[in-house]
């Protein structure tokens, strides 16, 4: 089998070693969404400029998080290494989530003066 051939192949052999890792990327993506429309929802609160270069942003970001999941799914297959029974990507998808929900969170202090932990421990002292 020539090189050519073998390339060909490439792109559906990442693919597949790489599917397991779908889950966190996925959730990875949809916190950097919801930081992002909170944070321009805030930028509107408080009068702020929203620029497209601001809002380009977002794609150099989840290219990063991206790689480093896809980073560590490598390394917890090379290494067969696991944290505690989580996968090593498990743990570094969860650390970029806790990043990105204290970003919701300064987000929503931004834009109605409360922070969605801030709203939560408010309506357990209610009921």
């Amino acid at each position: 089998m020539k090189l050519t051939e073998k390339l060909i192949h490439l792109p559906e052999l990442l693919l597949i070693y790489f599917a397991p890792a779908g889950g966190q990327l996925f959730v990875v993506a949809m916190a950097v969404l919801c930081d992002t429309a909170t944070g321009i929802w805030a930028a509107r609160k408080v009068g702020e400029k929203i620029s497209s270069r601001r809002l380009a942003d977002i794609f150099p970001k989840l290219i990063v998080y991206f790689l480093i999941i896809l980073l560590a799914h490598t390394i917890e297959n090379v290494f067969k290494i696991d944290i505690g029974g989580l996968s090593v990507r498990s743990v570094v998808a969860l650390a970029i989530l806790g990043n990105e929900l204290m970003s919701i969170d300064e987000n929503l202090k931004k834009a109605t003066g409360k922070g969605v932990f801030q709203k939560v421990i408010e309506a357990i002292k209610r009921k």
